[in-house]
Parts: C-alpha cells; sequence; structure tokens
C-alpha cells in the first residue's frame, strides 16, 4: 500500500526495521524524525549496500518502507494496491534477472544449434 503522501510526517516520523538475509531484525525502530522522506529512504539503501543485504535499491526500499509505515499506520496510506514490477515480484535487482534471461537465451540457441530441425 502507499503513502498518501511523503512529503508530511506520519505520526512518530519515517521508521522501519531492517533485517538481515535470513530475517533477523538487525535495526530495530529505525527512526529518524526530521528528514525528508527521500532522504530516510537513501539511508536505509545505503545502510542495505554497505551490509550486502538483498534488495539494495531504491525502488524495493521505497516500498519495503512504506509497507511498514502502512502497517503501522493504516490512515497514512492509500488503499489501492502499487501495480506490480518485475523487480518487486523477483524482489532482485534489473541486473540479476538480466543476466538469467541471456543465461537463458544464450542457453536455448546453443540447444537449437546441436538439435536442428528436420
Amino acid at each position: 500500500m502507499p503513502l498518501i503522501t511523503t512529503n508530511k510526517l506520519p505520526p512518530g516520523g519515517w521508521q522501519y526495521e531492517q533485517k538481515d538475509n535470513t530475517g533477523v531484525v538487525v535495526r530495530a525502530r529505525w527512526q529518524n524524525p526530521m528528514s525528508p522522506y527521500q532522504d530516510f529512504v537513501k539511508e536505509v539503501l545505503q545502510f542495505r549496500t554497505a551490509n550486502g543485504y538483498a534488495g539494495a535499491n531504491r525502488e524495493t526500499v521505497d516500498e519495503e518502507v512504506q509497507d511498514f509505515l502502512c502497517a503501522k499506520n493504516p490512515d497514512i496510506c492509500q488503499s489501492e494496491k502499487k501495480t506490480a514490477t518485475l523487480g518487486r515480484l523477483f524482489r532482485r535487482p534489473a541486473r540479476e534477472i538480466r543476466e538469467d534471461v541471456q543465461l537463458a537465451v544464450r542457453s536455448f540457441l546453443k540447444s537449437d544449434e546441436t538439435n536442428p530441425p528436420n
């Protein structure tokens, strides 16, 4: 669920709980009550990147911070869901998805060369 606005601080300010790659909370009650929303997202993104955590891209961090805030305070959020993107569906950076697709295409083309049609 997306926030109605990111220009107004929610009650308690921007908040988030960061989990490591195994799901263990490593930074509980992360708060920044005064910074602009995009600065808070950047701070979470930098923490993920520095620690090698999954979802270290702006789109994923933005979505997960908004989901966290909406779960705590639903009245600050829109009721309709965001349209899913491949990045959100797979929770992987686009670069990794592209590499997997390229590998699959090369594999397909190689098998096609070794098994020509009759």
